[in-house]
């Protein structure tokens, strides 16, 4: 009886070691699945619409790269995710039609900016502490600046501009069992 609780220990200790190194070895052990759930669409005067969204992240045969998929609808969007330098959260996501986005893995959070067509994009997608969901999220807005202020170097307080946010898109994400 002994020999089996021992061994059961040895068993418990082992499993939870290699859970553990996985996770401490490629931070992104606990994102890989399906996930699933409904992106609403915001713009500041509360237009909504609602659409059906999946998220799709799993390991590829090559070490440092990852299938990144988002289904809007049904249409779906295949990217690559490709390890730049994880020791400082550096990503980018291969959208494989020539476009790269620079994507920071902050907190539990991939985070990315960039422009396109007028419009700055701040993307965002974390996954929450139970691993059980990630929040997507994006914000665009305009370019252009719609407000100057501070701008008084007497006072130590620096220019800061202002630019309209056009639309949010968020989603609630929840892991497909």
């Amino acid at each position: 009886m002994r020999l089996i609780i021992y061994l059961t220990l040895i068993a418990c200790w082992t499993t939870n070691n290699y859970v553990a190194y996985a996770q401490e070895s490629n931070p992104l052990v606990d994102w890989y699945g399906t996930w699933q759930g409904d992106l609403q669409i915001t713009t500041p005067e509360g237009k909504i619409q609602k659409i059906p969204m999946e998220l799709q992240i799993y390991p590829t045969d090559s070490t440092g790269y990852y299938r990144f998929s988002i289904l809007y609808n049904q249409s779906p969007r295949h990217y690559v995710l490709q390890e730049v330098d994880v020791s400082k959260g550096h990503y980018v996501m291969d959208e494989k039609n020539g476009i790269l986005l620079d994507t920071y893995l902050i907190n539990h959070t991939f985070i990315s900016q960039f422009e396109v067509m007028g419009n700055l994009l701040t993307s965002s997608y974390e996954l929450q502490a139970d691993r059980q969901a990630i929040i997507s999220t994006i914000y665009s807005s305009g370019t252009k600046v719609i407000r100057t202020t501070g701008n008084r170097p007497e006072e130590d307080i620096p220019v800061v501009r202002s630019f309209p946010i056009k639309v949010q898109q968020r989603a609630t994400l929840s892991k497909k069992k």
